[in-house]
């Protein structure tokens, strides 16, 4: 099934495309919005597309007929429900599948007000249906300020009335049209893998667990000594698997479709590739440094603290890597978590010991410790490629003990050869300094400035060797330059040199909006969209009223604290943020709440005695 906007079909390129757009991709059902096609010259159009195609359409209500409805009989049967200049609202049922739902299909009108109506109708629709149901089609409205690239900005009012009808659908690239279609699949079986073991953190309380846990590592143990023993007196291959699959003791994960493939081959190149040489990096720079006032020398580390990186591991230091490891943090492909090695750590302490004292001697991890699970969390909303995935790595509990060492050892030493200017990731230091100080920077944006090709070049050039050395690459397709007081010339002239767009505020900066003027309301609706988004998540529908309530304080209010440390907002802005975690503390919802209010006394009562708060 397929909705798209398609922008006029009077047009017969437009018309052919079309017809091949729905063969390729297999619809059986199709809903087309503002074709532009006259009353007379529908069925026309409509046989072109299809000649075993039934249609519907609401001319009936709206001259222009903005709605079309095919199908192909043989594999669908639809019925109309109700009609409206707005929106068609059918039953379609599946030959093949013997599956029934209702659809609404809509096409809003330009205006706030026009569009009124629309919601109304579609709340009588949704009422009074019996069926499953999905709403698709082009509301000519966004929910979030985001939604929106370009153009004016999103008000509160464009967005208050599309809050409930979403669905999640594949975005297609735009074709024909300026609009992109929406693609929604029912019949797609997801072919699913088997699954890991994991470690179930209610085992370790069972009262055989140490018991078990002790047969089962000298079964282990003894499996793995009898592989190493034949392996002495034979070069089978086949051996040195099985010795490498008994000492990883983990699962073999393989591709089963295109996306996994697809997303392999992606990280593959990202990750796995590397440059056969790298620049050398001046030793006299690095040592000489940029001297400060003094003329002292750049920042080294001492004569103690390369001491101190110099000196062995002890097992007082894997102990306390290992103890500091949250008990629910994610596993490894092994499936065993922190308080599985904590719980059995008398039984397997001394293997531990003698892997993480292997790696810091020989300067080598081995393949099993260094495996790790990837999940893919989305960075935007509607997700299409790869690159929109941010990989998240579940490590083994040795790699995260030789990490956690090499942390707190490091942590001793390095504000010795860190300049105080590097605010992110070092304890003691903020990071929204880095904001303060670019909202600094462009304070001054609509002032007149001089620039030229060269200076702006051999920026870029510092810039390349820095990313040569370090192998620290900035994404150019995610980059802007923000250019002021320059002419329009100029301005294309140093995009030009450089490759990169030229961006315009407000533009996003660790998470807020930064503008070279006070922000206002609309500029910063995005904050709104956020807790609402957070809010409006799968999860928190299950939560109960004490679910919800470390929710507000620790979630929801930490964005806005966020904001708050770094700009003043506006009284408006803090009342909606206000409104928002109120209803979902007290409803579980976002939008306007009918519960009766508590009454005071009841409300200023101490914590165990009131309401909780």
């Amino acid at each position: 099934m397929v909705a798209w906007n398609v922008r006029c079909l009077n047009d017969p390129i437009k018309i052919k495309e079309t017809k091949v757009f729905l063969q390729h991709h297999g619809v059986d059902f199709c809903a087309l919005f503002e074709t532009r096609v006259r009353d007379h010259k529908a069925s026309t159009v409509q046989k072109k597309l299809g000649s075993n195609w039934s249609w519907e359409d609401n001319y009936g209500f709206s001259p222009r007929g903005r709605i079309w409805i095919g199908w192909k009989p043989g594999v669908v049967s639809v019925t109309v429900v109700r009609k409206t200049e707005q929106c068609v609202m059918v039953q379609v049922a599946s030959l093949e599948q013997n599956q029934l739902f209702s659809l609404i299909v809509v096409y809003g009108l330009h205006t706030i007000a026009n569009r009124r109506q629309l919601w109304v109708d579609l709340r009588e629709m949704v009422d009074n249906v019996a069926f499953p149901y999905l709403t698709i089609g082009d509301f000519n409205a966004v929910s979030q300020a985001s939604d929106r690239i370009i153009g004016t900005l999103v008000s509160e009012a464009e967005t208050v009335d599309f809050s409930n009808f979403l669905m999640e659908v594949e975005y297609l690239a735009e074709g024909i049209s300026d609009h992109t279609p929406l693609l929604v699949s029912f019949y797609t079986i997801h072919e699913r893998g088997g699954r890991p073991f994991r470690f179930n953190n209610i085992l370790a309380k069972d009262v055989n667990f140490l018991a078990t846990a002790h047969i089962k590592v000298e079964e282990f143990r003894a499996q793995l000594a009898n592989v190493q023993s034949r392996m002495v007196n034979c070069g089978d291959v086949e051996l040195h698997l099985e010795e490498k699959d008994l000492a990883a003791n983990g699962v073999m994960l393989t591709t089963r479709d295109k996306i996994q493939a697809e997303i392999i081959d992606f990280y593959t190149k990202l990750m796995d590739t590397r440059a056969g040489s790298l620049p050398s990096i001046d030793l006299h720079t690095i040592r000489a440094g940029s001297r400060d006032g003094n003329g002292s020398a750049g920042r080294q580390l001492s004569y103690d603290a390369r001491v101190l990186l110099s000196q062995p591991v002890t097992h007082a230091e894997i102990d306390q890597a290992l103890f500091i490891i949250d008990d629910n943090k994610a596993p490894g492909l092994d499936g065993f978590n922190a308080l599985f090695f904590t719980n059995s750590w008398e039984i397997i302490k001394n293997d531990v010991y003698e892997g993480i004292e292997d790696f810091f001697h020989y300067a080598f991890i081995h393949h099993p410790i260094n495996i790790t699970a990837i999940i893919l969390v989305p960075k935007i909303a509607h997700a299409l490629q790869a690159k929109d995935f941010r990989p998240i790595a579940c490590c083994s509990v040795l790699y995260k003990i030789i990490a956690k060492i090499l942390t707190i050892i490091l942590h001793s030493v390095i504000s010795e050869v860190v300049n105080p200017s590097q605010d992110g990731f070092i304890p003691g230091r903020a990071i929204n300094d880095n904001i303060l100080l670019a909202t600094e920077l462009i304070k001054g944006y609509t002032r007149l400035h001089s620039a030229d090709v060269r200076s702006v070049t051999k920026i870029m050039v510092a810039f390349t060797k820095f990313s040569q050395a370090s192998g620290l690459e900035a994404s150019l397709e995610k980059s802007n330059i923000y250019l002021a007081g320059v002419s329009a010339h100029e301005a294309t002239l140093l995009a030009e040199a450089v490759q990169l767009t030229i961006g315009d505020l407000p533009f996003k900066y660790l998470g807020v909006s930064l503008s070279s003027k006070k922000l206002n309301y609309s500029q910063c609706k995005i904050l709104i969209d956020k807790i609402t988004e957070r809010a409006q998540g799968w999860v928190t529908k299950t939560l109960s009223y004490a679910g919800r309530l470390p929710l507000v304080r620790s979630g929801l209010s930490t964005m806005q604290h966020y904001w708050f440390q770094i700009f003043p907002l506006s009284k408006k802005l803090i009342r909606v943020v206000e409104a928002v975690c109120r209803k979902h503390l007290w409803t579980r919802k976002t939008l306007d709440s009918k519960k009766a209010p508590i009454a005071w006394s009841q409300f200023y009562k101490p914590r165990a005695a009131g309401v909780g708060i």
